[in-house]
């Protein structure tokens, strides 16, 4: 079986969709619902850094200046971010019926266990995304190994989750610059990864003029038009433009 179904979310990040957990889960529901009635297995990808406007505004917002009263201030935010994100993101999988990578975020990655809850393993934070199946249940955390000059404070994750057994085939998961690695990609194909998501994220305006070409395009023409979920005709998604 493969997937019938196939969708790379493109967002704009604006702060009012993360100060709460209902604002969040809001936009995320609106983003998925080119999936409603789309025929199964499906698959939906959200672009990298998606999460990370959680850290900042999630109740009430990130005061660098607080950081002087409180310096493990990051590290409660990120829990906190990471929280909403593994909860909203597991809700959705499973109301869509859809495996879906949720796009990253930068924070420590947790486990859970029954004797000592939500925990984790290491302080360091790393640029993480989660992949879940249709019923809402995690399958992975995909840390990313490449890391841009801007994000040589991030611990470098290792290889080993980003291929995730299925029941509609091997999805191979490499976050922005890691796709750019032939390595990393011979790694996958020799693994049998059957389908390569790619999640991405472009700091630019939303609005700013697209250089080079003239006249300047604005918006979200400058971005890859946004398509409904259709039968999969690729054995790849991008789901923005590339770092």
């Amino acid at each position: 079986m493969s997937f019938r179904t196939l969708l790379a979310v493109q967002a704009e990040a604006r702060p009012e969709h993360y100060r709460t957990a209902e604002a969040f889960k809001k936009r995320v529901f609106a983003l998925l619902e080119p999936l409603s009635g789309t025929p199964a297995p499906r698959l939906a990808a959200f672009p990298e850094l998606f999460g990370l406007p959680l850290l900042l505004h999630l109740e009430g917002g990130f005061a660098p200046k607080a950081l002087l009263l409180d310096p493990l201030l990051p590290w409660r935010r990120a829990r906190q971010a990471y929280g909403v994100f593994l909860e909203v993101m597991a809700e959705a999988a499973k109301a869509f019926g859809a495996y879906l990578l949720t796009g990253s975020l930068l924070s420590p990655p947790y486990e859970e266990e029954l004797a000592r809850g939500r925990f984790s393993r290491t302080s360091f934070f790393q640029n993480l995304a989660l992949f879940f199946n249709p019923k809402g249940r995690l399958l992975a955390q995909v840390p990313k190994m490449e890391l841009t000059p801007k994000e040589r404070w991030l611990r470098r994750g290792h290889f080993g989750p980003h291929l995730v057994e299925t029941e509609a085939g091997r999805v191979g998961i490499l976050i922005c610059l890691d796709g750019f690695y032939e390595r990393h990609l011979a790694r996958l194909d020799a693994l049998g990864a059957e389908v390569l998501l790619q999640p991405s994220a472009n700091p630019a305006p939303w609005e700013r003029p697209w250089p080079p070409t003239p006249p300047a395009r604005r918006g979200r023409c400058g971005w890859p038009r946004p398509k409904r979920a259709s039968s999969a005709g690729s054995t790849s998604a991008s789901s923005s433009t590339p770092c």
